[in-house]
């Protein structure tokens, strides 16, 4: 029979990327990591990780399965939630998810500017991926999410928010920094630091390369972009990136230039589809489009991106307040 510790071992591994950093994450062993997969794996009856050269690859079947496993991680955390509400009621709150490409550097800046002009509003945030903040945004468990514009909107409200151009990163001093503008085949045999193979963003980036006929040396995956960040500053290869992730590294340690082909990140604001939006999460919106505009010049300003017209165009607008913006199938 499955048991909690398996399906913690089994989420760690897939958070962390490597049985030594989900055993520190619980306090276990390594070894121990490594037997509680393999009991998983005999009492599920699936492959869920392939073993190449001491590394733990997830199969289809294993990222099939941690879909299943983060809904559920989500759904104690909001008993969690539901269970502090009940103890500590209090109509002034506005629960948020967010995708990690914005909730680990924007929102909180939105959050902090919010927090000045609504200081008795306590803000929940969230940072999982797209399809969970979507099922949980549907189901009225959160007020507002920002998501990737690919997942499936049907049951809730949205709108755009943002669509700011790929940037390419380089550690400083990279020979391809003297360049005003990275193409694919400027990256040919550069070492590679990629978003994760499940990633959509990644899936595009790799079709571009194909087109162009480049193979990139793929030497670190990873689902995040601020850990792109972390690894190109630190020397290891170049990265392709949405922009929002420089807001989280400090100025100074890479250097960004624009990508061509033109490839957008483009993101959405969800909404609850049967209830009117409160005031308290209209003014978190307003907020938001306003400081996404300033966020991303500023990022742009400070690595000396300077995007196209269209680029310009797409990073962000202010929608006025109002009702709400109704998707067509809802």
């Amino acid at each position: 029979m499955i048991n909690h510790r398996q399906i913690e071992a089994f989420n760690a591994l897939m958070v962390m990327g490597s049985t030594v950093k989900a055993g520190e994450l619980l306090g276990i062993s390594q070894p121990a990591v490594s037997r509680l997969i393999k009991q998983l794996e005999i009492e599920t009856q699936l492959k869920l990780f392939d073993r190449e050269s001491g590394r733990m690859r997830p199969t289809r079947e294993g990222l099939a399965f941690h879909r299943e496993v983060d809904r559920a991680f989500l759904s104690l955390r909001r008993l969690e939630f539901v269970a502090h509400e009940i103890r500590t009621y209090d109509q002034g709150q506005i629960r948020i998810g967010a995708l990690p490409a914005l909730g680990f550097s924007f929102i909180p800046q939105v959050v902090h500017k919010y927090s000045q002009e609504n200081p008795k509003v306590l803000i929940k945030i969230e940072t999982t991926s797209s399809a969970i903040i979507r099922d949980v945004v549907a189901g009225g468990q959160f007020d507002l999410g920002f998501v990737a514009d690919e997942v499936d909107i049907s049951g809730v409200l949205s709108e755009r928010f943002a669509a700011p151009p790929v940037v390419c990163i380089m550690p400083l001093g990279h020979p391809l920094s003297r360049k005003s503008v990275i193409r694919p085949e400027d990256l040919e045999g550069e070492p590679f630091v990629s978003l994760s193979h499940v990633d959509r963003t990644r899936q595009r980036i790799d079709a571009l390369f194909e087109k162009a006929g480049i193979l990139p040396n793929v030497v670190v995956e990873t689902h995040f972009a601020l850990s792109i960040c972390q690894l190109v500053a630190s020397g290891l290869g170049v990265g392709l990136i949405n922009p929002y992730s420089l807001g989280g590294i400090a100025p100074g340690q890479l250097v960004a230039r624009p990508f061509v082909p033109r490839l957008s990140f483009q993101t959405l604001m969800i909404y609850p589809p049967d209830r009117r939006m409160s005031s308290a999460v209209q003014a978190f919106r307003n907020i938001a489009h306003r400081e996404i505009v300033q966020s991303l010049e500023q990022i742009f300003a400070t690595y000396d991106v300077t995007p196209d017209a269209e680029s310009r165009k797409a990073i962000g607008r202010i929608a006025p307040p109002g009702p709400w913006i109704r998707n067509p199938r809802v």
